[in-house]
């Protein structure tokens, strides 16, 4: 996968999230730049909803698209 992120990590931020319904990235542990690159692939996949801005200010752009730096209101599809 893409810059050190692995199945394993976003199976532990599937569980995280699964276990915390409506978290925000932020409270994900782990890297936060894994957090980000494993909910981006989450989100690119449908298996995540519920992504809302937290601050408007912390939208960027990436080669691949739009990433949101801190989700709120995590939840699995």
């Amino acid at each position: 996968m893409e810059n050190g992120l692995t199945q394993g990590f976003i199976d532990q931020v599937v569980a995280y999230i699964a276990e915390h319904p409506k978290c925000s990235a932020s409270a994900i542990p782990g890297d936060k730049a894994l957090v980000l690159l494993a909910l981006r692939q989450l989100n690119r996949s449908g298996r995540i909803k519920g992504i809302i801005q937290a601050d408007p200010t912390k939208i960027g752009n990436d080669k691949e698209g739009p990433y949101i730096a801190d989700a709120v209101g995590l939840e699995l599809t």
